[in-house]
């Protein structure tokens, strides 16, 4: 693959690139498992991980050179740096990819999981689009859908009105389900992902492919179990239709600091590395939280304004919290940072770490560049 449709800006302290840019179609994995070594260690299960990324990407035309960025999901700090020292050993430090890590109960046996974005092959056009394990996301018009949830107290009822849901909102923004890159669901408890894996599977029923599904576990109150979202294709670009729609489905309300919807078109994308605050918070107080909030999306302004892009062109963010006074504050602090009519797509997640000590925020995003978008 040409690898100068990847650029890596510098390095972060844990060894990663603070960003990414690609160029082209992407490819975007489903959850990808410790294959193999269920029983191991948490380092032997990182090792699994990324030989199954491999068969993945392997199987068409890739390799883990095209990978971008990469999630990952472990039960503790110690799992985390574990599984950190391995990546930092499967790729040199000139290729690596975005990196964020967060601490998550895993549902099953295993200790940690992944999933990936990375540039895809030429050799993959004439290949279905859509797997379970893989999917394609051509450039040109991308659909970004935040997270939405549904009330029920059954995990599967859940799941199957918030993908009905989600049906729609992808209708309204100019796609349809058959055009679904990937599904991330944020579900509590860890143990019902069956649940929502059950949900997904009678959804499309067995006409239909199913793309690639995550799971994350997150905490949210028990009539709202699970939060999903999603990324979608969306056809060949729109002459007539701006870089980034920041769209409002009927039914919903607007928010200046998420967008329900952002429609991007684009042959460039900018993949940030989890992104926390500059200073180790000290103290448990809503200053801390505060400063921590603003920490954060300064880091982020010098990091997309690095990549060629600014806070006018944001199109998907995540948030992970570990705290309820690190929600409240990023909260109060992004109407500082966002333009009201332009704030990305976003999902926040109250998960139980961060993978940095002391750090109760974390977010990721995806950009697009500020000028010369490669249309």
């Amino acid at each position: 693959m040409g690898q100068d449709r990847i650029q890596r800006l510098q390095l972060t302290a844990a060894g990663f690139p603070e960003a990414v840019i690609v160029t082209g179609d992407t490819c975007w994995t489903g959850q990808v498992q410790p294959v193999g070594a269920l029983a191991g260690t948490a380092a032997e299960q990182a090792v699994a991980c990324v030989r199954e990324l491999q068969r993945i990407l392997q199987a068409h035309g890739g390799s883990l050179a095209d990978v971008a960025r990469l999630h990952l999901y472990g039960e503790s700090d110690e799992i985390l740096a574990a599984a950190r020292q391995v990546l930092q050993s499967q790729w040199s430090a000139d290729a690596r990819p975005a990196l964020t890590q967060v601490i998550s109960e895993i549902p099953g046996p295993g200790l940690l999981t992944m999933d990936a974005i990375a540039i895809a092959t030429a050799s993959e056009s004439g290949a279905s689009p859509v797997t379970s394990e893989w999917s394609r996301l051509p450039a040109g018009r991308q659909i970004y859908v935040a997270g939405q949830a549904e009330q029920s107290d059954s995990v599967y009822e859940a799941s199957l009105a918030t993908l009905q849901s989600l049906q729609k909102t992808l209708e309204f923004s100019g796609g349809n389900s058959a055009d679904i890159v990937q599904l991330k669901a944020f579900v509590q408890p860890a143990a019902a992902a069956g649940d929502v894996q059950r949900a997904v599977q009678n959804f499309f029923g067995s006409d239909r492919p199913q793309p690639p599904l995550v799971i994350v576990e997150w905490k949210s109150g028990a009539k709202v179990p699970v939060e999903i979202e999603l990324v979608a294709a969306g056809g060949p670009v729109r002459a007539d239709q701006p870089l980034i729609a920041w769209v409002t489905p009927p039914g919903m309300t607007k928010s200046p600091v998420y967008s329900r919807v952002c429609v991007v078109q684009t042959r460039r994308l900018i993949l940030t590395s989890g992104i926390t605050a500059a200073e180790e918070r000290r103290e448990q107080s809503a200053a801390a939280a505060a400063a921590e909030s603003s920490s954060v999306l300064e880091s982020l302004r010098r990091v997309v304004t690095s990549a060629g892009s600014d806070f006018q062109h944001l199109v998907k963010a995540t948030y992970f919290v570990s705290s309820d006074a690190a929600s409240l504050s990023l909260n109060a602090v992004r109407p500082r940072y966002y333009d009201p009519e332009r704030p990305p797509a976003a999902s926040k997640a109250v998960v139980s770490g961060t993978g940095v000590p002391a750090a109760e925020l974390a977010l990721d995003l995806i950009a697009v560049p500020a000028e010369d978008p490669g249309r």
